[in-house]
């Protein structure tokens, strides 16, 4: 529309030839250069229904013609309620709740991370779940202390907000951060059908000795060194050449994820 307006003589230039007053009114407004749209309209963003929770950490959504997408929050590991061969462990069923009173029913955005995969090992789409409030449900879980901050391998795009959500729900006793403090690994159901070793038969006793002095008393442990560096992922401990972490052993085990839930992290 601009280049063909250009083109046409000036309807007040007296020099144009054989300019006749109806030249001048013959312009309609959609010659006008400001009848064209110079930007482009932003779209509304796309809010999915929540189908159902399956537990802290996973949802699922119903796409277009309702086909049932189910949805991983990136950097969110809850405890475990429906996982096959696993019995419920601390404070599952509290995080699933709460994510049912957030969800349940509930229209929310999808938003994806391009330094993550899309999809997971399981084949569920791997992405932040936005509440049409503002809020992040992945921050949201952690703040309250319904699962623990999660690095796959590489990092992602709110890892530092959610280590401080970690750390904020930490340091106040939050949730799972005073209910499963203490609370051991829980054993799985094969591990939980095996059959306890007998000890073995007791040896007989020897003679009795003749009586020696008293040995020395022994030497106070040492104190323990001061802590490791703190990386981002075991990935990069273990790089540096730090790692393996016990769970209530070492304070190093509260930095990382323990993918398999054996009580150690940055096994080596």
């Amino acid at each position: 529309m601009l280049a063909l307006a250009g083109c046409g003589a000036d309807a007040n230039d007296a020099s144009a030839p054989n300019a006749t007053p109806t030249e001048t009114t013959s312009a309609t407004p959609s010659q006008s250069p400001s009848a064209t749209p110079t930007t482009t309209p932003t779209p509304a963003p796309q809010w999915l229904r929540v189908a159902g929770v399956v537990d802290g950490d996973t949802i699922k959504v119903e796409t277009g013609g309702r086909v049932v997408e189910t949805i991983r929050l990136i950097g969110l590991d809850t405890p475990e309620t429906k996982k096959p061969g696993t019995p419920v462990q601390c404070f599952g069923p509290e995080a699933s709740a709460y994510a049912k009173t957030l969800l349940d029913g509930k229209e929310v955005r999808i938003d994806q991370d391009s330094t993550q995969g899309a999809t997971d090992k399981y084949g569920r789409t791997l992405a932040y779940v936005w509440l049409q409030d503002g809020r992040l449900v992945n921050e949201v879980m952690l703040e309250g202390g319904y699962g623990r901050e999660y690095t796959y391998d590489k990092p992602y795009k709110y890892q530092t907000e959610f280590t401080a959500a970690q750390r904020k729900a930490r340091d106040s006793k939050s949730g799972l951060w005073q209910s499963c403090v203490n609370t051991p690994k829980p054993k799985t159901r094969v591990e939980a059908a095996e059959p306890k070793p007998q000890p073995p038969a007791p040896k007989p006793k020897p003679p009795a000795p003749k009586p020696e002095p008293p040995a020395p008393k022994p030497e106070p442990p040492a104190p323990k060194p001061d802590l490791d560096p703190h990386f981002d992922t075991c990935k990069e401990a273990n790089a540096h050449g730090y790692g393996p972490y016990r769970q209530g052993v070492d304070p190093e085990y509260d930095w990382y994820q323990d993918r398999d839930h054996d009580g150690l992290v940055c096994e080596r």
